[in-house]
């Protein structure tokens, strides 16, 4: 039987059940093995009480780790986006040939763009049916040897995208609170027996545990925020709001990303990108220069 139903158990047992009880005591048969262990709990003082708290242990022991290593991914996931030199270099070129495609025009002058656009990035196609994103990973593959799969280098944020963190809050203001209750629950046991003594020592540890992690998971929110302004979100805009969104949307373009890696291409020497915002056309690769020009005059024909 589990410690919370022989609470309620205890909590509904009456007075005249108890004498009935200590009458037939002397009698074999009357009463289950269970039900005798529960009704000599009732005589223990403040039994019910302290069975609350037990509960409560018993019940928290399957949180505290898990809750932790959830505040703990969501502060690595930002961190691992916002300082990854791969995922900045990617944009770079994403920025130059969006300027390609843009020539001409006030956006060919673009020192950067919205990473809203990233969602759209297969969807755009040029007349051999190639997307823009196929064109960029086919770019970057012919610059660089080390074009490879990005998510395995996200798995922190793969991970804390399997809990959003509003549930991860809600679940720690929830123990909070039910350490907090059970606390004042020791408190008016005047009994200061070896359980509350244990009991007492073991809450304090769970309170602070719990605040720590509280106020953890507020710094890493407001961390959260400041790398989605680092990407040119404004306060006002959802993504900043909701910093979950921003995530979803980086993991969404990593799976596009990988999927879009050429396999068969030639690899030739790193030269590297072209700096941010600067037009650039590559005589030397007629190859992609057609694809670019092919998606130019798709973009002409459908505008």
């Amino acid at each position: 039987m589990k410690i919370t139903n022989k609470i309620k158990f205890i909590e509904y047992i009456t007075e005249e059940e108890i004498l009935t009880y200590e009458s037939l005591n002397s009698l074999p048969g009357d009463w289950e093995k269970e039900e005798d262990r529960l009704i000599r709990l009732k005589n223990i003082d403040f039994s019910k009480e302290k069975l609350q708290v037990w509960s409560f242990f018993l019940e928290i022991e399957d949180h505290l780790e898990n809750l932790e290593l959830q505040v703990s991914l969501y502060k690595s996931s930002f961190e691992s986006i916002r300082t990854s030199d791969t995922l900045k270099r990617i944009f770079s070129y994403i920025l130059t040939y969006g300027n390609i495609l843009n020539g001409g025009t006030p956006k060919g002058q673009a020192d950067g763009f919205n990473l809203d656009i990233l969602n759209k990035l297969t969807s755009l196609k040029d007349n051999s049916n190639k997307t823009f994103l196929q064109i960029i990973c086919l770019k970057i593959k012919n610059d660089t040897e080390n074009l490879v799969p990005l998510k395995k280098s996200f798995e922190s944020l793969e991970e804390c995208l399997k809990i959003p963190s509003n549930e991860t809050k809600t679940s720690i203001d929830k123990y909070l609170k039910q350490a907090e209750s059970n606390k004042t629950v020791l408190e008016k046991i005047n009994i200061k027996d070896e359980f509350c003594q244990k009991a007492e020592k073991k809450m304090d540890e769970i309170l602070n545990f719990f605040k720590k992690l509280e106020d953890g998971f507020k710094k890493n929110f407001e961390n959260a925020q400041k790398t989605v302004e680092f990407f040119g979100y404004t306060k006002s805009d959802a993504k900043f709001k909701k910093p979950d969104e921003f995530l979803q949307l980086i993991s969404d373009f990593l799976g596009d990303f990988d999927k879009s890696i050429p396999v068969t291409e030639a690899k030739k020497a790193f030269k590297g990108a072209a700096e941010m915002g600067k037009k650039i056309t590559d005589n030397k690769n007629p190859a992609l220069d057609s694809l670019m020009n092919g998606l130019k005059m798709k973009l002409g024909n459908n505008n």
